[in-house]
């Protein structure tokens, strides 16, 4: 009997995790055709995307020019262009979370 009580709670968690992980939502990345569990919303991922972009600009120099800022609007236009070649559906002509941000590492 008290082998079955100490058991109880770890069979409890057991269940509790399995039923979380089994009842998330799966994602198939259309690129791969790879499942994943997602544990976020799509709009709580857009908000925490967006806070995160926020800090990180509010932590930084902005660079608006330069040898620096022409190489990293070279590069952004490049993965810009073959993104939108592979999704043009995607495009809406705006890029608004575009930043240059004068930092080597971030930590």
């Amino acid at each position: 009997m008290n082998r079955r009580i100490r058991l109880l709670p770890i069979a409890l968690a057991i269940g509790a995790i399995a039923w979380f992980y089994f009842s998330s939502p799966t994602f198939i990345n259309p690129e791969t055709g790879r499942k994943s569990k997602v544990g976020l919303s799509e709009s709580q991922e857009q908000t925490l995307g967006l806070q995160s972009f926020q800090q990180v600009l509010s932590q930084s120099q902005i660079i608006q020019s330069g040898m620096d800022y022409d190489l990293v609007v070279k590069v952004a236009r490049a993965v810009s262009s073959e993104s939108l070649m592979r999704a043009p559906e995607a495009s809406n002509g705006k890029s608004r979370w575009f930043r240059a941000i004068n930092k080597t590492r971030f930590v």
